[in-house]
């Protein structure tokens, strides 16, 4: 983690308004020989949470998809659809509390 390389920027096209990002861990460093299945979900969780965040100036893609949503009201939903799929009984959404004294 000590070595650094310098980053490569590439000059976009005048109508290329977009922001790659990638990355090569250096697995060797960490004796690794690929990044475990659990790490990759992380990122791509974390990738579906800035999709959340951003909002609608921005589209965010993975693999070249793009993500269903671009609200936190969207994200919310979409991981709530998520859980509805996986579960035998539906999920409550919103529980009204009457408090009386």
């Amino acid at each position: 983690m000590n070595d650094k390389f310098e980053r490569v920027v590439t000059k976009c096209e005048v109508d290329d308004y977009s922001t790659t990002v990638t990355f090569k861990p250096d697995l060797t460093k960490f004796e690794m020989t690929r990044l475990e299945e659990d790490v990759v979900a992380l990122m791509k969780k974390r990738v579906l949470d800035m999709a959340g965040c951003l909002g609608d100036t921005v589209t965010v893609e993975l693999y070249s998809e793009v993500i269903p949503f671009n609200s936190f009201q969207g994200y919310a939903n979409f991981f709530l659809n998520c859980a509805q799929e996986s579960k035998p009984f539906p999920l409550p959404r919103f529980v009204a509390i009457q408090i009386c004294s």
